[in-house]
This record gives C-alpha cells, structure tokens and sequence, in this order.
C-alpha cells in the first residue's frame, strides 16, 4: 500500500506525493485547474475543485491545458510515486474591492 502524503509549502502551495494508477482528476479544458475530483480518486478530501496542478516531478505543467497535462499523468501512472504540486485556490477579494458597475 502506497502512502499518500501531504506537505504545506509556502505561498498556497500544496505537496501530494500521489500513488501509481488513475489519479481520477479532471482539469478545465484551457488549464490545469481541477474541474472534478472523482469518487474513486486516490486524492479525495486531498485537493479540491479549483486548485491548479503547477508541477509534476519537478516539471512545470502550469501552462498547459487540460488535455495536455491530462496525457502528461497517464504517461506517468506506473511509476511508483509522483510529486504533485498544486496552488490553492485564493479566497475571492472583499465585495469593495470588486469592480463597480457604471451609472
């Protein structure tokens, strides 16, 4: 059994070291921002809708797209253990901080 661990790091960044096989995680199309944590996946309650996979085994993936990064994983599924790192989701700003509609 594949221990699944979980570090803080610093500026809302979040270390997974996630087991082999199916991660069960589905991105935005355009980005890799989580969009869907399945039932199934070995990372539920570990991250969560609108986190953004910013590093795979020290490879920066912040930049691709959902597809793109989806095939980067399943590429990835046998090996024994892969370093996810996400940014967390930042807390919307203060409703008078929002822009106000015109007159």
């Amino acid at each position: 059994l594949t221990q699944l661990t979980e570090r803080a790091e610093p500026a809302g960044l979040v270390t997974i070291d996630a087991p082999p096989g199916s991660l069960g995680l589905v991105f935005e199309r355009e980005s890799t921002v989580i969009k869907k944590v399945l039932e199934s996946s070995p990372l539920l309650n570990k991250v969560q809708v609108g986190w953004t996979l910013v590093s795979l085994n020290a490879f920066d993936v912040v930049d691709l797209d959902g597809w793109a990064v989806t095939k980067v994983l399943q590429s990835r599924a046998d090996n024994p253990q892969r370093k996810l790192i996400f940014r967390q989701e930042q807390p919307r700003r203060a409703s008078s901080d929002q822009e106000q509609p015109g007159l």
